[in-house]
């Protein structure tokens, strides 16, 4: 039995120093990890008439365990997507507001979910509906990779 739990600690010893799951946040804790915070807010098109169906919201979440293995899709376009589906009929979405949410145990188990909260609307016109203006999802995501790259050039 003596042999078993140490054999057991040295395992889970030299799993937790082989490799940690940290997520992005703005703030860290080293033992547990639960914070939300803002990416991005873009306003609607108010240019088009439309009716507002209600409030939506989607999500998209990546996970790691041990910071060895990550699954998952965390992106702005799939929590976009996911919103979304939320109430039939939908044709696009206006005044989207952008958060992330990360967690993280010990280092050891991680998650990070992309938040969309947005209104639903149904255009009035039936030539824009079921054509969904992604435009703006799409500008945010570039912007988002266009920082990334000058972060990790200076």
């Amino acid at each position: 039995m003596k042999k078993n739990l140490l054999f057991l600690a040295a395992l889970v010893s030299i799993i937790s120093m082989s490799s940690c799951a940290y997520v992005l946040t703005p703030v860290m804790g080293g033992l547990y990890t639960d914070v939300t915070a803002p990416i991005n807010y873009v306003a609607g098109n108010q240019n088009q008439q439309y009716q507002v169906l209600g409030e939506v919201e989607g999500t998209a979440t990546a996970n790691s365990v041990f910071g060895i293995i990550a699954i998952g899709d965390a992106s702005v376009y799939s929590a976009y997507n996911n919103a979304l589906s939320k109430k039939p009929g939908t044709d696009n979405l206006i005044d989207v507001m952008i958060d992330y949410k990360g967690n993280s145990f010990l280092g050891l188990f991680s998650s990070y979910t992309t938040i969309v909260r947005a209104k639903a609307i149904k255009y009035a016109s039936a030539s824009l509906r079921n054509k969904p203006n992604d435009l703006n999802i799409k500008k945010q995501i570039e912007q988002r990779q266009n920082y990334r790259a000058k972060k990790k050039h200076q």
